[in-house]
């Protein structure tokens, strides 16, 4: 692979998410020119984003080096094709897409261009995370026997000063829904565990929010055996209804418990009668996402593999399919790779 300078980078979508890139992106590398191709005008970032353009075509023309696309999950596969097709390098948010089926072109393209795609799963860029994950492969807590994963927060509450009702997580047609919107913990899991066996889930819409989506997903995940955790099982909870705010990983092993939590960016260790604090940072909302900006560009200049791939990205969403047909069978699924 030829190596690339990064000297523009263009931006799709200008929401919450693709605010915070360009933000960061100006903070970290004010040298680099943002193209931002949104259907929003926003004043606000005029100061950040050095060209608007108004279609694909016009912003391709531009030569970015590079593209992050921030639109909503059912547009990202045929926004990604056209800009891959070029020789883009991109940095997809999560979710890849609404469904695994629509993946496999994009696929083709990457590894018959030889380009780097990264997708937004930026808890993997979490020093807390990166610290859990390498205590479990330590075999800190000896054989693993079981793990409990949550998260959840009121969708009503999540994003100040919008409306949730028009927001993606409340839309399906955009790719909304917990399973795809807190994919993370799917993704997580499997960067720490491996690979997935089999699922079966639960997913409806119990609360009275505004939304065509489900709002809450109980799922137990079997893991593929290893040596470590022969009969390893997951109990997985994803919600948009609880008023306590939470992302918390515990895992259970004969020496002991091991647990992450995202909210207070801690990991603590219960072993030989007591509770010790392993990990403990500040958390900071932008230091995930400024790693993984960083990590991408290294990754386009330096050739380096992303730690967050395209085809992990792929096996979640295929995860997710399982999840939801076992929902509707009411019955185990085994997830086909």
């Amino acid at each position: 692979m030829t190596r690339v300078k990064v000297k523009k980078i263009l931006l799709i979508g200008l929401g919450s998410i693709g605010q915070r890139h360009a933000r960061l992106l100006k903070e970290s590398f004010p040298e680099i020119d943002l193209v931002a191709f949104t259907s929003k005008n926003n004043l606000q970032l005029e100061s950040t984003i050095d060209h608007f353009v108004e279609n694909l075509e016009e912003a391709i023309a531009l030569n970015p080096q590079a593209a992050i696309i921030c639109n909503p999950a059912s547009k990202h596969i045929s926004t990604a094709i056209p800009l891959a097709k070029k020789g883009i390098h991109l940095l997809i948010e999560k979710p890849l897409s609404n469904q695994w089926q629509d993946t496999s072109k994009l696929l083709e393209i990457v590894e018959d261009r030889n380009l780097k795609v990264i997708v937004g799963y930026n808890l993997r860029f979490l020093e807390s995370m990166q610290f859990f994950k390498k205590e479990i492969s330590k075999k800190t807590l000896g054989k693993i026997y079981s793990i409990r994963s949550e998260v959840g927060q009121d969708l009503q509450t999540w994003r100040p000063g919008t409306d949730y009702r028009s927001s993606v997580s409340a839309n399906r047609n955009l790719g909304g829904g917990v399973l795809l919107e807190l994919s993370h913990e799917i993704d997580y899991l499997t960067w720490i565990f491996g690979r997935v066996d089999w699922v079966f889930g639960f997913t409806a819409r119990v609360s009275k929010l505004k939304i065509d989506v489900e709002d809450l997903a109980q799922v137990l995940m079997k893991f593929v055996p290893s040596t470590n955790q022969p009969n390893l099982i997951v109990n997985l909870t994803l919600d948009f209804i609880r008023k306590d705010r939470k992302r918390q990983c515990s895992v259970v092993g004969e020496k002991g418990t091991l647990i992450w939590d995202g909210i207070s960016n801690e990991v603590n260790l219960y072993k030989d009668g007591l509770w010790r604090n392993m990990f403990k940072q500040d958390p900071d909302p932008d230091l995930s996402y400024k790693t993984e900006l960083g990590h991408f560009i290294d990754c386009i200049e330096s050739n380096k593999s992303p730690v967050s791939s395209l085809p992990s990205a792929i096996e979640c969403l295929k995860i997710i399919d399982s999840i939801n047909k076992s929902s509707q069978k009411n019955k185990s699924f085994l997830v086909k790779y």
